[in-house]
């Protein structure tokens, strides 16, 4: 299992988010730049399923 973190670029969020995700989990972590309304759709994650 892998944790895969999306973020749009320079988001100010993203390296304290990396840092508190490194000191709850060992999971190995990647990132995903999403700079196109595409490129959200393409990785819905699977949620599009759910009802909400």
């Amino acid at each position: 299992m892998r944790l895969e973190v999306l973020h749009v670029p320079d988001c100010p969020n993203l390296p304290p988010l990396l840092e508190r995700l490194a000191q709850v989990t060992d999971l190995p972590m990647m990132t995903r730049v999403i700079e196109t309304d595409a490129d959200a759709a393409v990785r819905d994650g699977g949620f599009s399923d759910v009802v909400g």
